[in-house]
């Protein structure tokens, strides 16, 4: 049976993609791949492709990563590829993603040169990092540390909830705004409440970030199989490797609720009006 004609295009396409990519390839080079395939179900839309403070967010992403890397897979749903969504101008090749994140990944590494050395791997949905950030990664690797993650402390109280609780809302007990629930846990209006649950030290507690950056081999042996993991560091980790984190971005928020937008566009404004 003869594919469709729609799936013939998209692979075709990846495969002009690499072939471009290998026709750009250099000794010791550092691609990044730009993972913006998601569907946007917690966000409400595609969320790479909407504006924001006067480019797309995918637009925002890919610049500083253009900066300091020598090439960028820009990584999309299949169906924006033939359409104007599809047009990347600081990526070096586009392809299709997957269903999954790592698939996706899968997909960018793909389109990488064999002679890429260091490989970092950045979510669209954070379009604040900074080419410093980025150059910050990549040294960090060069000088010889396999995988590479910026994270900043984190500042709030945190609480882990009891598997046993995190599900279900506490027998008896109702959630009422300003009131506390019963056994001690606060609620909160139109959630459920918990019953057990306990403080973590939050000195030992790090939010991790992208772009994360790794040597080559590694991140491409970690991806090797068929594994699912939301975090590429996880993957890394299980093949022995230690993950050394370094200080990120506190502006580096990722995009997953609609409020992240609004603040998302007032540091976008503020960088731009001190420039």
């Amino acid at each position: 049976m003869s594919e469709p004609a729609n799936q013939r295009g998209v692979q075709d396409s990846q495969e002009a993609a690499v072939a471009d990519a290998s026709a750009s390839e250099q000794v010791d080079s550092v691609w990044c791949v730009l993972l913006a395939a998601g569907s946007g179900q917690r966000f409400g839309s595609l969320k790479q492709f909407d504006s924001l403070a006067g480019a797309r967010v995918i637009d925002h992403a890919a610049r500083p990563a253009a900066a300091a890397c020598d090439g960028v897979v820009a990584v999309l749903p299949a169906a924006s590829l033939a359409t104007a969504d599809g047009t990347v101008t600081a990526a070096t090749v586009v392809v299709a993603g997957g269903e999954t994140r790592s698939e996706s990944v899968r997909a960018g590494l793909a389109a990488i040169p064999a002679s890429a050395t260091v490989i970092l791997v950045h979510d669209a949905a954070r379009p604040l990092a900074t080419a410093q950030l980025f150059e910050r990664v990549i040294a960090t690797v060069r000088a010889g540390v396999p995988a590479v993650v910026p994270a900043v402390r984190v500042v709030d109280t945190i609480r882990a909830v009891d598997s046993e609780a995190s599900s279900g809302t506490v027998a008896g007990s109702s959630s009422v705004a300003g009131s506390s629930s019963v056994a001690g846990s606060s609620s909160v209006a139109g959630s459920s409440s918990v019953a057990g649950s306990r403080v973590v030290d939050r000195d030992l507690l790090r939010a991790v970030q992208t772009p994360q950056g790794f040597q080559a081999d590694l991140l491409r042996r970690a991806y090797a199989g068929d594994a699912q993991a939301t975090d590429d560091a996880g993957l890394v980790e299980e093949l022995g490797q230690p993950i050394t984190l370094i200080e990120g971005e506190r502006s580096n928020l990722k995009l997953t609720e609609s409020a992240d937008r609004i603040i998302a566009e007032a540091l976008l404004i503020s960088a731009q009006s001190a420039h």
